[in-house]
């Protein structure tokens, strides 16, 4: 899943709230969902792929500035019946403010601030902000990597420069040292954005001319929902789209690991396989 978009309200200026309200549902339904997960369909873990809380900061009633919001996810986490791989998104590192002709204002000039609340509070983070880990299915690993690629350089005002959506080099370097580290195991990687020009680049340099299966998940759009293959030269990639959970509670893709295979179903019918895909050519 992906955009889940917590909100604790506590402090936060009521005017934001007001423009925000169409998430604040998420930080109660959010944990009744994963509970279902657990006791339905048995689920192992939750991946999900970033805007884990809709902002970092909010302006606050007093005119101060509200955090917080990452201590509400990780009480979430905290409570979960099963284990939660979370990425970071935009909204993950931002700060939220209104501009005078009332409109939200994004800024993420203090993105490594919001990185060191996450990194203090949930475990996954803890070497960094983007990770991997090990699922075993029989004799095959199934290698997971979370990847960050939330941050784009967004600040108020009128566009200074475009946007970065790249990975960037250490991260880069360290997702290929993944793939030369664990040439035969198929990976699942997680990102908020979806890749494109130079972190689409990036990804498919690192992976090479991989033989085993690689799919990639990721959120931001809200609306999007396909499998498609990545027009890779080498590399045999799936990207998998999954909606906005903020945007509604059936927006969720089950997913079965296999020893030879991913069986993807789809977006809240966790009974429809959508796509079985080999990890073999």
């Amino acid at each position: 899943m992906s955009d889940t978009h917590v909100i604790d309200p506590t402090g936060v200026h009521p005017k934001l709230l007001q423009m925000r309200a169409i998430f604040a549902h998420t930080r109660a339904a959010l944990p009744a969902d994963l509970a279902a997960f657990r006791r339905e369909w048995k689920a192992a873990f939750a991946f999900i792929t970033g805007d884990l809380i809709d902002v970092y900061s909010f302006l606050g009633a007093d005119g101060g500035v509200v955090t917080g919001q990452v201590e509400a996810f990780a009480s979430i986490m905290a409570k979960s019946p099963l284990p939660i791989y979370p990425g970071l998104g935009n909204h993950d590192v931002q700060h939220y403010g209104p501009t005078s002709n009332g409109q939200l204002a994004p800024d993420q000039s203090n993105v490594e601030q919001a990185k060191a609340a996450w990194i203090r509070n949930v475990p996954a983070f803890r070497d960094g902000a983007y990770y991997a880990f090990q699922r075993d299915v029989g004799r095959t690993n199934w290698r997971f990597i979370m990847l960050n690629n939330g941050f784009y350089g967004h600040l108020p005002g009128p566009a200074q420069r475009p946007p970065e959506y790249g990975l960037g080099r250490g991260q880069a370097d360290w997702l290929a040292a993944q793939c030369r580290q664990h040439p035969n195991d198929p990976l699942v990687l997680g990102a908020h954005i979806p890749p494109k020009e130079a972190a689409l680049a990036e990804i498919e340099q690192a992976l090479g001319e991989r033989t085993k299966l690689t799919l990639l998940f990721t959120g931001h759009i809200h609306t999007s929902d396909f499998i498609e293959r990545l027009p890779f030269a080498s590399a045999r990639v799936f990207h998998v789209a999954t909606p906005g959970y903020a945007t509604g509670r059936g927006h969720f893709r089950r997913v079965r690991l296999h020893p030879d295979r991913i069986e993807l179903f789809a977006t809240g019918k966790p009974d429809e396989t959508a796509d079985a895909i080999p990890i073999e050519r």
